[in-house]
């Protein structure tokens, strides 16, 4: 599967940035288009599912026959992610279920509840917002519900006032994709200093990365996180990564 991940800058109309890349990205015979973390918004304020932004979205993922993952600053003020198929139809949704301190202080975001993973033709996917890719219990979850692909969009780039947290980030990107055996698909906003966009995958190797508003392209084989998500001896080059000899009974303190 060919991978589109786009850090755009923010605009006052973001569906005019989401069709130039659709249009560009389609001509490179990508299979899906991946967009940030609050991508689809009014002008900072939430739209609803049912908003302009989106069923226009959708029309032109049917128009162009592919799938449009996006983050969306949903009413209700949940930092959303919406799954578009290349029919158009919207076939998975996630709210941000842990909140940073922006998303309490300033926006005053609102919880989501549920971690699922969304059968899709590009393969079982799970979403991590931002903050939600710093605790390993969500991502996990999501392997143990079978994904094979964990979408990461995030707002803001990784240089702030309070430090560089670049490599921080990339580091946690890769050891997320190594201990769950599933792609990892991440980018920001191309906002402030350091944008990163990158795609893991299950064995931890970077296959893309950028650092700056674009697009990123990349292949994912999907054969292989199968093969490695099997709980069968691996090939000697792979982590022996089971599932089944986990201890489950040991964990109580998680819960």
């Amino acid at each position: 599967m060919k991978m589109a991940v786009v850090q755009p800058k923010k605009t006052i109309n973001p569906l005019d940035e989401a069709r130039k890349y659709i249009d560009q990205l389609c001509d490179e015979g990508v299979d899906a288009i991946f967009f940030p973390e609050y991508f689809l918004q009014r002008e900072g304020k939430p739209i609803p599912l049912g908003d302009n932004y989106i069923t226009t979205l959708r029309t032109i993922a049917k128009e162009k026959a592919i799938h449009v993952v996006t983050g969306v600053y949903e009413l209700g003020n949940y930092s959303s992610c919406i799954i578009v198929d290349p029919s158009g139809n919207i076939i998975g949704m996630h709210r941000k279920t842990i909140r940073a301190r922006r998303d309490v202080q300033e926006l005053e975001i609102s919880s989501g509840n549920k971690l699922d993973v969304f059968e899709t033709q590009m393969g079982k996917i799970g979403i991590c917002i931002c903050i939600e890719n710093w605790f390993p219990e969500n991502p996990r979850v999501l392997r143990l519900k079978g994904a094979e692909i964990v979408f990461a969009p995030s707002e803001f780039g990784m240089k702030w006032a309070q430090g560089d947290y670049l490599e921080r980030w990339r580091m946690l990107y890769i050891v997320r994709a190594i201990e769950n055996e599933a792609y990892y698909v991440a980018c920001t906003n191309a906002v402030g200093e350091q944008p990163l966009a990158m795609v893991v995958d299950p064995e931890g190797l970077v296959l893309a990365e950028r650092h700056s508003e674009g697009a990123l392209l990349a292949e994912l084989n999907m054969e292989k996180v199968r093969m490695l998500q099997t709980d069968k001896v691996k090939p000697y080059y792979c982590a022996n990564i089971r599932m089944n000899i986990r201890r489950p009974e040991l964990y109580k303190p998680l819960c």
